[in-house]
């Protein structure tokens, strides 16, 4: 009978977090850069929904992070006081 010839699968979890978490900064990254395009209201109401809100996932504390940013940059940048 021939041989077989096996080549072990090794999957190697450092270099898959390392990969995901860079995969996830260039996602979330992107994702940042339309918050300009929120009208003021809008972006006021989800600031509130963030301050009020109970037991955030990962995700969306992330995206929370943002739009309290987004009021930052407005009152920085364009000295408007958007957000409470």
């Amino acid at each position: 009978m021939g041989s077989i010839l096996v080549i072990p699968m090794v999957f190697d979890l450092g270099m898959a977090i390392k990969v995901s978490v860079l995969a996830m900064f260039f996602l979330l990254a992107a994702c940042g850069s339309n918050m300009s395009d929120l009208s003021d209201d809008k972006l006021r109401k989800e600031v509130y929904a963030c301050d009020y809100a109970v037991n955030l996932s990962p995700s969306d504390a992330i995206v929370c992070g943002n739009y309290h940013r987004e009021c930052k940059r407005r009152l920085k940048d364009e000295s408007r006081f958007v957000c409470n």
